[in-house]
């Protein structure tokens, strides 16, 4: 299934002045986009009363959402993404609301709501990086819990843990394989879209293409991939003009090819307006192409073709 992101409410309190909790809270946000855009999930689960928590002194969470030195659209995301708690009553489900009634989670010394339910759930707990406390990708937690029996066990648990981009890195392929794992097909992937690629927007068409691919398909999971990649960069995608650098293998068709095969490069978006298609990715097996268009409005991508290669000066088909 798709894996939990927690915030990590311990973080909090420990940025020295105003301008680094300013900073670490916009790298918060940065990394929890890049962990979702490899696969996380698109809800921030965020313990009761920390978002009124302070970052460092005088300075809070809800002082970082209206704060103007920082980028409005980072601002939007966060609030985007974080629910507002009490997270244990509004979104687990009862069988992890039981694990968390009988287990007490700590990490030095003080009571650890977020990392706890990072343990329960299986998921990706996130920190402020405001001090060294948080530079690991895994953080040793302490656990007691009752045994059916009603005895006291003492433990120390592993948390998967994210402060920065590096630690998203290192979890990637977990990440990948709890998504993934779920999809069964191409019909999945167009009804779960919009969950899976909110950075995405697809043209009518690619619904035919995209239920066209069966769970045995051997392009599937190349697609599947390929979406994830689109995703991430257009998460990320917050200012300036598209930068082709930002995502790997990625082309235009030449001018030439799309005057001369402008009707095959054309495709009607969501919107139901007719756009003409050039920057694309190569799938394997075969002479495969994924077809994006990216939307300086909404920034998203508009992905237009899912399938073999389209025709050009070199390969008319």
């Amino acid at each position: 299934m798709t894996a939990e992101l927690i915030f990590n409410e311990l973080s909090l309190g420990h940025a020295p002045a105003p301008e680094v909790a300013r900073d670490s809270m916009l790298a918060l946000v940065r990394t929890c986009f890049l962990a979702q855009g490899a696969g996380a999930s698109r809800i921030l689960l965020v313990p009761e009363g920390a978002v009124t928590g302070e970052i460092g002194p005088g300075y809070s969470v809800w002082q970082w959402v209206n704060d103007p030195l920082v980028d409005l659209d980072w601002r939007r995301k966060f609030l985007s993404m974080a629910t507002h708690g009490p997270f244990t009553e509004k979104v687990l489900s009862a069988d992890a609301l039981e694990k968390l009634a009988i287990s007490e989670y700590s990490l030095d010394e003080r009571t650890a709501l977020g990392l706890g339910a990072a343990h329960v759930l299986d998921g990706l707990a996130v920190s402020v990086n405001g001090d060294e406390s948080w530079q690991e990708a895994s953080l040793s937690v302490g656990m007691l819990s009752l045994s059916e029996e009603g005895e006291l066990l003492e433990d120390q648990v592993e948390v998967r843990h994210a402060s920065s981009p590096e630690h998203v890195e290192d979890h990637r392929p977990w990440l990948s394989s709890q998504q993934q794992a779920e999809i069964t097909g191409g019909a999945e992937i167009w009804e779960r879209r919009a969950e899976l690629f909110p950075a995405l927007d697809f043209c009518p068409r690619v619904e035919e293409q995209l239920r066209a691919l069966g769970p045995r398909d051997p392009h599937l999971r190349q697609v599947l991939r390929k979406l994830a990649q689109l995703d991430e960069t257009f998460t990320g995608w917050a200012e300036g003009p598209f930068d082709r650098r930002a995502i790997a293998d990625c082309d235009p068709e030449s001018r030439v090819t799309l005057k001369q095969y402008k009707a095959e490069h054309t495709f009607r978006g969501p919107d139901d307006r007719d756009r003409l298609f050039s920057w694309h990715l190569a799938l394997t097996p075969g002479a495969w192409r994924l077809f994006f268009k990216p939307d300086r409005e909404t920034r998203k991508a508009i992905v237009g073709h899912i399938g073999p290669k389209l025709p050009n000066v070199s390969y008319a088909t």
